[in-house]
């Protein structure tokens, strides 16, 4: 598949009777007796996927308490979700910008460790639900391509300028951005060149749907998984915590003034009709206090002339050198003369004050451990260490907390406006290159 014969991206989708005869090849054929429900170029979706994720999704609403609509709904839904999956795997597959192992790799480590697990007892956790660890990790690369293909479509349009922070950051001021909302959204969206009467019968759906919400006779994250247009829709229409201005414009103007509990809607915009839920308010107050440690370090690169052994005995007798308390021997002195880090050297090695999340993880580990076992002596100079640059000793010449809440507070409003750009662009570009794509429906 070349780019030029998916520009636009061209995907028929057949609906196929059960009497419907269709030439296949023979692996085609034993996929026929599966039922094929949509052709997407040259992939398929067949019926027992759809029903696999079906009963998946009725095992997940019945853990949480939340009433299934039919079966058909359902379907619905997960058809235009495996459609959407497809369109941009294909996509990412094209230009290539498929997951790497490494990617997937690192997810499943940061998976175990934000759920406080090593790797053995994730994948036993995984087999008591009932999910192997090769479809968990098949599963997850398909999420890792599809956040590629959106980062890369989405994020190079985005233009963030310096006023638009300074903006921003005022505005998180003055709306008292240390709160956070727990906010829904169902999305009716207008169907393609609509008809005023089609926009009327839309806007009466509409109406009655959040008629029905404000009176309780369905769940929202039901009504969501149900009707809703939008990329949330099989979470229940759940856009998780968000601050004002981490919200679209739309939604933050009225989730301001709404309590807890509250449905407003529809609210309509160029994209369709949407209703939210203010679910819940939590206070988020940031941390803008940093640690950072004063550090010079000499550097030995390991090389086809230098190994890995030579390297460490070299540093190993620099340190010796030093800690014998010569003042023309010193490690500012030792650093200028051997270090083989250009930028540094030159400086004694010093480094300035750096935090955690300025260095390596290996580098990190090394400053901490350095402070804890030489905490009593003057000069804290670690050990030989080794990282991808080569062979290091630090010596850790003070520790320091900084106040950074200002540029802290760029930081966060840059990344706010990134994510709030992206978030208003995702519905946009997924309806985009869904109408960009040929669709037929053969009943």
């Amino acid at each position: 598949m070349d780019k030029k014969s998916l520009s636009p991206i061209k995907i028929i989708i057949t609906f196929i009777l059960f009497s419907l005869s269709i030439s296949l090849t023979a692996e085609e054929k034993s996929v026929s007796l599966d039922k094929i429900v949509a052709i997407i170029n040259d992939d398929v979706v067949t019926k027992l996927e759809i029903d696999s994720e079906v009963e998946k999704l009725k095992t997940g609403l019945k853990a949480q308490r939340i009433t299934a609509p039919s079966d058909d709904e359902l379907k619905k839904q997960i058809l235009q979700k495996l459609i959407d999956e497809r369109i941009q795997l294909q996509m990412a597959e094209m230009y290539g910008m498929s997951a790497t192992d490494t990617q997937v790799n690192e997810a499943v480590n940061n998976i175990a460790q934000k759920n406080r697990m090593s790797l053995t007892n994730l994948k036993y956790a995984l087999l008591k639900e009932g999910i192997e660890f090769s479809e968990f990790r098949d599963n997850l690369k398909k999420q890792l391509t599809i956040q590629n293909i959106q980062q890369a479509s989405i994020f190079p349009n985005i233009n963030i300028t310096k006023q638009e922070i300074e903006q921003f950051t005022k505005n998180m001021e003055q709306n008292n951005n240390s709160k956070k909302y727990h906010v829904g959204h169902i999305l009716l969206s207008y169907p393609e060149n609509a008809s005023n009467s089609e926009i009327n019968k839309l806007k009466e759906k509409a109406n009655t749907l959040a008629n029905d919400l404000k009176q309780k006779t369905i769940s929202f994250k039901t009504a969501a998984i149900k009707n809703s247009d939008s990329s949330t829709a099989l979470d229940g229409g759940d856009l998780g915590f968000s601050s004002l201005n981490e919200l679209p414009d739309l939604f933050a103007i009225h989730v301001q003034s709404m309590q807890k509990g509250e449905i407003k809607g529809p609210i309509a915009d160029e994209n369709g009709l949407h209703i939210i839920k203010l679910f819940e308010i939590k206070a988020d107050i940031p941390v803008h206090k940093v640690q950072k440690f004063k550090v010079r370090q000499i550097l030995i690169k390991n090389d086809n002339i230098t190994s890995d052994t030579a390297a460490r005995m070299q540093l190993d007798g620099i340190r010796e050198t030093i800690l014998k308390g010569n003042k023309e021997n010193n490690f500012e002195t030792m650093a200028k003369r051997y270090s083989e880090d250009p930028k540094t050297s030159i400086k004694g090695g010093n480094l300035g004050w750096v935090s955690e999340e300025e260095v390596s993880n290996e580098f990190a580990s090394n400053i901490k451990e350095t402070l804890s076992r030489f905490k009593n002596k003057n000069m804290k100079i670690s050990e030989p260490f080794k990282t991808p640059q080569g062979w290091h000793i630090i010596e850790v010449l003070g520790v320091k907390e900084f106040d950074e809440s200002e540029a802290i507070q760029k930081k966060q409003a840059k990344n706010m406006l990134q994510q709030k750009k992206f978030n208003e662009a995702l519905d946009e570009w997924l309806n985009r290159i869904r109408n960009e794509s040929t669709v037929k429906v053969l009943m």
